[in-house]
Formats: C-alpha cells, sequence, structure tokens
C-alpha cells in the first residue's frame, strides 16, 4: 500500500483535513455530514464517526485498489532480511510484525492452474507442528485460479490441530480464545488476550485439546458469524460442556459482518476489552439451549419486559415480569419461520420500491434449515394478515400468526432499528447497461468502470465507491462469462471466418456494437438497424444463435413477432440494454402468400433508430404522467424475404443478403465446430468488450472518421446517412482489431470486410434511387393492362397524367386472375413514387373511362417543366 499517495487521494476525494494520527472531517458519501475519519498511519479503513445514524465504512484496499501495489515489489526480500515482503503484508493487516518474531517465515508458492499470471506469490507461512511438516500460508498475492482466486495454502492434514504461538502458555480460570484463521488469533494476541486458530470452522481440535483439558482455561468460541460459524460455535460449546469444559461464545453482533481482525484495525491496531460486552452477549444468545433461556439474556441484557426474538428460526414474542418469581417469562410462537430485512430496493429509473427479505424454514428430519429470498412490498410489511399471506406465496407453510403490533415491534427491534441506516440498494427491471448506474447489471455479473463483480450472497453487487446495484429482471437470464476465462477467439474466430466470410464478419462487428450502442448515439444520434435476409437453409439461425452464444444466451435465435402480441413487443424490445434484439420474420411487408404478417410496422418504429419511440404507458394514478421508455438495444431484423418499405425505413436498415454463395464443405465443417462449442467457453466475447468500454470507443470513433471519409470518397455515394450508417459498422470492426479483443483479425480480413461494406451501401443506394419493389410491381402490373391487354386503368383526359383508381385497378387485377397487391401498404409507398410523380392522392378526376367523377392518384407521364402546372388531370 501507498500510504503518502493513499492519504492525497483521500484528501482529494473526500476532503478529509489532517488531526493529529488521523484524517478527520471528510464529507460521508452514505449522510452527507462532515465526519468521514480514518488513521493516517495504517489508512486501511475510511469510516463516518456517526456510528449510532450512518456507520458507513469502506476499505481503501477496495476503493483504491491501483494503490495497493505488490508488496514483494515495494519490500523485496534481502539477504539481511529475508522475510521483509511478509512482514510488510502483516503491517498492511494492521498486525506489528516484531510482536511475532519467529512466529512465521516468508515462503514461496507457484499454481500450475492459475487462469492468469502471476501464478507464484511470496507467502507468509505459519507452522502448526514442531517438525514443520503441516503449515499454512497466506498468498501475498491473490492468484486466480479455475473455479476461484486462492488466498491461502495448506500443506498437510491440520484436522484435529491448531496454530499456537510458541510462548503460549494458558493459565487456570484465563480466556482462551478459539478462532477460525491466524490473522485473527494475532490480532486478538497483539491486543493482550490468549488465541488459538482452529484452521476452519469445522475443524474441532481433538489432539490438540487433549493436553490442556482439565486445566481450568476458559475457552471462548470465537468464530466467524456467518451461518458456517455460528452453526460450529454452537456445536463446539456443547462440545466443550461434554467434556466438563468451562466453555462459552463471542462473536459479532448479527449485523456487523466482520472479524477480528476487522474489529483490530477499526480500533486502530488493538481491541479493547470493553469492546467485546456486545460480542459476548451475541454469543451468550446463540448458544441459548432455549427459547427461554434466550428470553432471559435479553431482558438482563436490554432492561425490556416485552419484545419480541428469534430462535431456532422460528419468531417468539415474549413478556416478562419480575412478580411471577415461578414464571417471570411467557412466550408465544408467532412465526415458524424466521423472517429477516436484508435491504430496502428502489427502481432507479421508475422509482418503484419493495423491501427484499430472506425467510428460513426451521430444519426438519436433520435437513439443514431451507432458505427463501423474495420481495415485499411497503403494504405486505404493514399488516399481520397481509404478511402472513406473503409469507405463504414465498414458501407452503411460512406463518406468521402475531398482531400487527407484534409485528412492528419486531420491526422496530430488528429491521428498522433507531439510529441505524438501513442498506439501500438501486435497481433496474432490465438486462444490460444503465446509463443512470453507468454500468452493465446482470443476475450473477456486473461491469463497472471495466471491473467484472460477481453477486454477492444476498443477491446484489456492492461496488467499491459505496454503491449498490442489482436488476430485478430474471426472465431468460444473460450469462456472461469472465474474460479470463471465457474470451477463447482462439476456438472460434478461423472457423466463423471460414463458415460465413466478409459477410459474418459484418454481422459480428454490428453485435459488438451493440454492447455500446448507447454511448455511440450519446455521440452519434444513431445506430443502424441489421436486415437479415434470404431463402432458408442458408445459416441465418446458425450464425444467430452462436452470436447469442458469445453474448451469453445458450440456444437462442430471436423474437417471433409474429407469435408476439402488440404488448410483448414492446415490452421485448425494453428487456436488454446494449445488447440486440433480433426479431425472426420481423419486416412489416406480406408474405409469399399476400397475407399481411401479424408484427409491428417499422414505420411506427423508426424512432428506435436514434433510441428513442418506445411505447408510452401511462401510470394508474389521477395524475397526467406519461412513461416513455427510451430503446436502449440495437434491432436485428431476421427474415426469409427483404424489406420493403418506406425510404425513410430503407434508410436506417443495413441489409446483409442471405444465400447460398458462402456454403462449402469447408465452411459447412466449420459450422458444426461452431455449433459444438459449449457456451460456458465463449461467453466472455460481450465482457471483454464492455470491460473495454473506453479504449475500444476511443479506437471507435478514430477509426469511425477514416471510414466515413472512405465512403465519402466513393463515387455515387450520396446519402450522408446511408455512409454514416455503414461507416460504424465498418469502424467497430477496425476497433476490434486495434483493441486486441480480436486481435486475429488480419489485414485482408478488414480490407474485404470493408470492400463488403462499401458494395452494400453502393446496393442501398441503388435500391433508394429506385421504386420500393411494391411500387415497381405497381408499374409494371399497370403498363402490362394498358399495354399488353388493352385494359384501360389511366382515367385521365391529359395526355400528360396518369390518373389511376386504385379501387378499379385491384378490380381489373381480379378479372384477370393477376396478383393483388396490398393497397393500403401502396397507397402509403405511391407518394414516394420515382418513374412518374405523384402530383395529388384521391384527387376527384372526370374518367374518360367512365364519363363520370373518380377518385384518383395522379401522377406526371414526363418529369420536366411540370411545375407550377394546373392540376386538370
Amino acid at each position: 500500500m501507498q500510504v503518502e499517495k493513499m492519504l492525497q487521494r483521500l484528501q482529494a476525494d473526500y476532503g478529509l483535513k489532517h488531526k493529529g494520527d488521523y484524517l478527520r472531517e471528510g464529507r460521508c458519501p452514505e449522510c452527507g455530514k462532515k465526519e468521514l475519519f480514518i488513521s493516517a498511519s495504517e489508512p486501511h479503513h475510511l469510516k463516518c464517526g456517526r456510528e449510532t445514524k450512518c456507520n458507513w465504512g469502506m476499505k481503501t484496499r477496495d476503493l483504491y485498489p491501483d494503490l495497493w501495489q505488490p508488496l514483494h515489489e515495494l519490500y523485496p526480500a534481502t539477504r539481511e532480511d529475508p522475510n521483509a515482503t511478509a512482514k510488510a503484508y502483516l503491517k498492511s493487516r494492521g498486525l506489528d510484525p516484531t510482536l511475532f518474531a519467529g512466529e512465521f517465515v516468508q515462503g514461496q508458492r507457484y499454481e500450475r492452474e492459475a487462469v492468469r499470471e502471476p501464478k507464484g506469490t511470496e507467502t507468509v507461512r505459519f507452522f502448526l507442528t514442531a517438525d514443520k511438516s503441516v503449515y499454512w500460508e497466506r498468498f501475498i498475492q491473490v492468484i486466480d485460479m479455475p473455479d476461484k482466486p486462492k488466498k491461502a495454502h495448506f500443506n498437510g492434514s491440520y484436522k484435529g490441530l491448531w496454530w499456537q504461538a510458541q510462548d503460549f502458555l494458558p493459565e487456570s480460570g484465563k480466556q482462551v480464545f478459539l478462532v477460525e484463521g491466524i490473522i485473527d488469533a494475532l490480532s486478538l494476541i497483539q491486543s493482550g488476550f490468549q488465541a488459538l486458530a482452529l484452521m476452519s470452522c469445522n475443524n474441532w481440535p481433538e489432539k490438540a485439546l487433549q493436553a490442556y483439558l482439565g486445566k481450568g482455561i476458559h475457552w471462548v468460541v470465537a468464530l466467524d458469524n456467518d451461518p458456517a460459524g455460528q452453526r460450529y460455535t454452537r456445536e463446539f460449546v456443547r462440545k466443550l460442556h461434554a467434556l466438563h469444559e468451562h466453555a462459552e461464545a463471542c462473536t459479532a453482533p448479527d449485523r456487523e459482518k466482520c472479524d477480528w481482525n476487522d474489529l483490530l484495525k477499526t480500533c486502530g491496531g488493538r481491541i479493547p476489552r470493553e469492546k467485546l460486552s456486545e460480542w459476548f452477549y451475541t454469543g451468550r444468545l446463540l448458544t441459548a439451549t432455549n427459547a427461554t433461556r434466550k428470553a432471559l439474556e435479553i431482558v438482563e441484557h436490554t432492561k425490556k419486559h416485552r419484545f419480541t426474538f428469534e430462535f431456532a428460526n422460528q419468531l417468539y414474542a415474549a413478556k416478562y415480569s419480575d412478580k411471577d418469581e415461578d414464571n417471570p417469562i411467557q412466550l408465544e410462537n408467532i412465526a415458524n419461520c424466521k423472517p429477516e430485512l436484508l435491504y430496502f430496493q428502489k427502481d432507479a429509473l421508475s422509482g418503484d420500491s419493495s423491501y427484499y427479505l430472506r425467510v428460513t424454514r426451521p430444519s426438519q428430519d436433520g435437513q439443514r434449515p431451507q432458505v427463501y429470498k423474495d420481495v415485499f412490498t411497503s403494504s405486505a410489511l404493514g399488516a399481520a394478515p397481509k404478511f402472513k399471506d406473503r409469507l405463504m406465496d414465498v414458501g407452503a407453510g411460512l406463518m406468521f400468526t402475531g398482531s400487527t403490533k407484534q409485528l412492528e415491534q419486531h420491526q422496530k427491534a430488528y429491521w428498522f432499528p433507531e439510529g441505524e441506516t438501513m442498506p439501500e440498494v438501486s435497481t433496474i427491471n432490465f438486462l444490460g447497461y444503465t446509463s443512470e448506474l453507468n454500468g452493465w447489471l446482470f443476475p450473477k455479473h456486473a461491469v463497472f468502470n471495466g471491473r467484472l463483480y460477481r453477486v454477492n450472497e444476498d443477491d446484489f453487487f456492492d461496488l467499491p465507491d459505496g454503491r449498490k446495484v442489482k436488476t430485478t429482471f430474471r426472465q431468460d437470464s444473460v450469462v456472461i462469462g469472465d474474460p479470463s476465462e471465457a474470451h477463447r477467439p482462439e476456438l472460434w474466430l478461423e472457423d466463423y471466418k471460414t463458415a460465413y466470410g466478409a459477410k459474418g464478419l459484418a454481422i459480428l462487428a454490428y453485435w459488438a456494437g451493440s454492447f455500446l450502442v448507447q454511448q455511440i448515439r450519446k455521440d452519434q444520434q444513431s445506430y443502424p438497424f441489421l436486415e437479415l435476409c434470404g431463402e432458408p437453409g442458408t445459416g441465418k439461425s446458425s450464425i444467430l444463435t452462436f452470436l447469442w452464444k458469445l453474448t451469453g444466451r445458450d440456444g437462442y435465435e430471436g423474437l417471433d413477432l409474429a407469435k408476439a402480441t402488440h404488448s410483448n413487443r414492446w415490452r421485448s424490445l425494453a428487456q436488454l440494454a446494449n445488447m440486440p434484439l433480433v426479431a425472426i420474420e420481423g419486416d412489416p411487408s406480406k408474405s409469399e402468400s399476400g397475407h399481411q404478417r401479424r408484427t409491428f410496422d417499422l414505420s411506427e418504429a423508426k424512432t428506435l433508430y436514434n433510441g428513442k419511440g418506445m411505447r408510452g404507458t401511462s401510470p394508474k394514478n389521477n395524475g397526467i404522467e406519461t412513461y416513455e421508455p427510451p430503446f436502449r438495444g440495437a434491432l436485428i431484423l431476421a427474415q426469409n424475404t427483404p424489406i420493403d418499405g418506406l425510404p425513410e425505413i430503407m434508410e436506417r436498415l443495413v441489409q446483409i443478403p442471405w444465400n447460398k454463395s458462402h456454403l462449402s464443405t469447408q465452411g459447412y465443417q466449420a459450422d458444426q465446430r461452431l455449433q459444438r462449442l459449449d457456451m460456458e467457453e465463449i461467453n466472455g466475447f460481450m465482457t471483454a468488450c464492455i470491460t473495454q468500454e473506453k479504449d475500444l470507443l476511443t479506437s471507435y470513433q478514430a477509426h469511425y472518421e477514416t471510414c466515413l471519409e472512405r465512403l465519402r470518397n466513393e463515387t455515387g455515394l450520396s446519402n450522408q446517412r446511408l455512409r454514416h450508417n455503414h461507416a460504424q459498422i465498418m469502424a467497430m470492426a477496425h476497433a476490434l482489431q486495434e483493441t486486441g479483443i480480436l486481435s486475429a483479425l488480419h489485414t485482408a480480413d478488414l480490407a474485404a470486410l470493408d470492400a463488403y461494406l462499401i458494395q452494400c451501401c453502393a446496393e442501398r443506394h441503388q435500391c433508394l434511387d429506385g421504386d420500393t419493389p411494391l411500387v415497381a410491381e405497381f408499374w409494371d402490373m399497370y403498363h402490362y393492362l394498358e399495354d399488353e391487354l388493352g385494359c384501360r386503368v389511366n382515367h385521365s383526359n391529359n395526355e400528360a397524367r396518369i390518373a389511376v383508381s386504385l379501387l378499379d385497378f385491384a378490380q381489373q387485377l381480379a378479372e384477370y386472375k393477376l396478383r393483388p397487391l396490398d393497397l393500403t401498404q401502396l397507397r402509403r409507398e405511391l407518394k414516394q413514387s420515382k418513374r412518374y410523380k405523384l402530383l395529388e392522392a384521391n384527387y376527384p378526376t372526370l374518367s374518360k373511362i367512365k364519363a363520370k367523377t373518380v377518385k384518383c392518384f395522379v401522377f406526371i407521364k414526363q418529369s420536366a417543366g411540370t411545375t407550377g402546372q394546373a392540376m386538370a388531370a
């Protein structure tokens, strides 16, 4: 730890001032008061001084990880001091190594199975046996293993043993603390207590204990206060009593998640005995043999006469009276389970709030207690009947039989104690990136400031800056992988290029761009839709399924909008942020049978291009508020037939036609290898992109300008929106290569990709320069009827005009058994007719065919010299 830089950073970030041995008067991020303080000599723990009203705290190791430079570089071992690094580590834990000379040596450990460097580390080694065959060593640098980070190593079996200091000499009637770890034992020894380390909470020291039985020692079982520690604390106290030893428990209060070393650093390097009174009281409650004994302990400590409490994972209400000496305490069982409030959660966007509870069912038939976790609304906590109903929804047979008054009494004592701040978690109701919290949230993982976090045991992410966040969306979860383990392009990139070629790389680049789509839209205002069209059997489903694997979604292709209701479609668009939404058969054109597909109209959804225009809703209240969430993702439309639409729709689409031209034996074999890959092997691709957000965006911006300039210099590419859309995809591909995310993309690959997207941009220009397929078909039908069949459908008396009644036109198509056209869509698209310019729609025209007025679409036969002409048709 770099102390001086740490102090400078703390002063700059929190306004702390030097006051003697401490930095004080910093502004607390939780309560806003100038009550922050930290030790100037050992700046381990930044804490708010309002212990009863705020009690916010943060370890500087979590707050400033960059300042915790490897100790072996700062304090390397030398011939004069071979234990220099080990001593520095003990100091970083708040311990004075001079007090423990001879108790430890500096060692080294190398882990071959580590997933990343460093694979080796210096260690602090403690011996458990005289022959030094059994020892425990704490890693000075944590080593990342395939399953989880590794912090320590045991050599030999410690079963039945404990670690003790060389000068351990217990006296009759004196306390000896039994703790879990050696660092905890050293913390107590430094504070003037006798302590032994059991090495794990479930290690009963049967062998080591024998020499000290019957010596009058007062054993204090002082394990951690997590569920396992509490379980074995009770068990070890019972075992010691069975051996006729004096034993009691001492553990942190339920609401404090700290061990003995945490307490040492909080107390400034020495734990005062008076600090332990609350810990011993908690131990007595934990080891009470029955509900009555526990109730009497509470009465003695708190002087309360009416209260509620938990025993054996059930709730009781107690009433004490000193007038009845034979039966001073009366108990009533008010719940057959143990409900615990974990935190209050509030949606960062909508403001919707709820309470998150853990409910424990007592153990039955020797089984472990069953634990449920679920949300409770404020109304469900406000009255006993509603609370009972909600409990029965959470788990079969769970009941609360107490009164509302007893429920309120329990809440005030345990859930909302006076002077304590309840943990509050900010939530979102979708998956992915939230600009409000500036990070990505998934059920099991989160990414903030380029770091990957795993969800904690209470289902939220506790970030180093003090924020607590989670997503409440659980349907169809996305499971992202650790890029150090699951971003392995060597497993798939070459096969991907073989199977899908430049088209596949274009789709991959668009897909990666969707991971940063909100940031891109913030700077460039838009991100295109991607149209993936082609006949069945060309590999559209295969490539989409594989790309979803890269994103952490197995066995998924997309949403079939034809099977979704109107509400379901729009809700689906809101579920994922900074990820693609793939709409299968998502275009609004007719199917091959001529029937209209049951899906949303792209003209209605065109504002999604700019990240706006989601379906508006109104909250159920008496106000006039509306809610119209932004579109946070990217839209991919996959179907068999190309999309027909108005120019403003077609301009927003980058079309990747999908045919059988890329199919080959080698490509088929490569595709089969891709499909056989397990998702867990490759689902770190998205994580690799979003953990390098800043570098990827910087590279993307630089390449975007280059790609856009290249498209400007291409002849015939005059449409700015089309150039912009295609340049975005080209730039993302180059950025993936430059940042090293896909370093195996070769210069030839990028050149082929650029050439292909330039071709796509040119083809889109040609498409927009002509009529839409529906309008082109209309004019072909018109000339076929007029010129080939001699069927008159032009009602105009003016030779320079064409006047067509669409109803009459449709009737003629039916008489000649020609394919009918979609008149509703045709009316929209004829307004953009290019072969013949539209003058007026539904204009009353004197028909030369019927000799009466007919409403017609009126067009100009020749485009020149028409401006300002009379409308007469």
